[in-house]
């Protein structure tokens, strides 16, 4: 009878634990919804190997979580921040600039990209890269 006492008791502990996590889950991930369509934004970070930066990005899924775009919104390595993004939603269209504080000669120093929804799906519409606050292409 003590054993299954146990059994049973160990069964609720990983359930109590398994609810925990999901609702953990769920609350990390934002819903939005534009123009009738649902979103996820999930951070993800990953790490550039060469510059030795983590960096932490904004990725859009559609609810059957489909990749649909990403911004990078922060790069850094030790207390300096090398990457520095921003994501503004205006109708529907997602614009993302992205600034880099690398000091490489020839290396754009910010990227704008602009997503425009069309049929649930966010299509890039524009990419622009710049050196010193001019267009490179």
């Amino acid at each position: 009878m003590n054993k299954i006492n146990k059994v049973g008791g160990m069964i609720k502990i990983i359930y109590t634990i398994l609810v925990f996590l999901s609702i953990t889950c769920i609350y990390a991930q934002k819903i939005i919804t534009v123009s009738g369509y649902k979103f996820k934004i999930e951070n993800k970070k990953y790490f550039l190997k060469d510059e030795k930066i983590w960096v932490t990005q904004k990725a859009y899924y559609n609810l059957k979580n489909t990749f649909q775009c990403a911004c990078d919104v922060k790069g850094v390595r030790g207390d300096s921040i090398f990457i520095k993004g921003k994501i503004t939603l205006k109708g529907n269209k997602l614009f993302c600039k992205e600034y880099f504080f690398f000091d490489l000669k020839n290396f754009q120093d910010s990227i704008a990209k602009s997503f425009w929804l069309h049929k649930g799906n966010f299509v890039l519409e524009k990419s622009s890269s710049y050196k010193n606050g001019l267009k490179i292409y």
